[in-house]
């Protein structure tokens, strides 16, 4: 939660968000709902990189369990998609740690 500010003002900035997101003070409250069902599913990881303690992008993986592989729900029979990704462009080729 403590990087949801700098999550949202990224994804504002961003050539596709800036049609989408609205980055305010205080945030929408809707952000924070949706960062309270992202955190609450086991199936879907929320990866913050950092370069120091700057939030510098964000990727959302969902895990789909499928009927397939014998129906199975480890983590190996899932199949990943990567939901939305960003990073700030100065540091989209450039990020070297990720942080949680």
């Amino acid at each position: 939660m403590e990087d949801l500010d700098a999550i949202v003002h990224m994804l504002s900035d961003d050539k596709l968000g800036q049609t989408r997101e609205c980055y305010t003070q205080p945030l929408s409250e809707s952000y924070i709902r949706a960062f309270y069902a992202i955190d609450a599913d086991a199936n879907i990881e929320l990866i913050v990189a950092c370069n120091g303690d700057i939030v510098v992008g964000v990727q959302q993986v969902t895990f789909t369990p499928h009927i397939t592989y014998h129906g199975g729900l480890e983590s190996n029979d899932r199949r990943r998609s990567h939901d939305g990704r960003t990073a700030w462009p100065r540091v989209r080729e450039s990020t070297d740690t990720i942080c949680d």
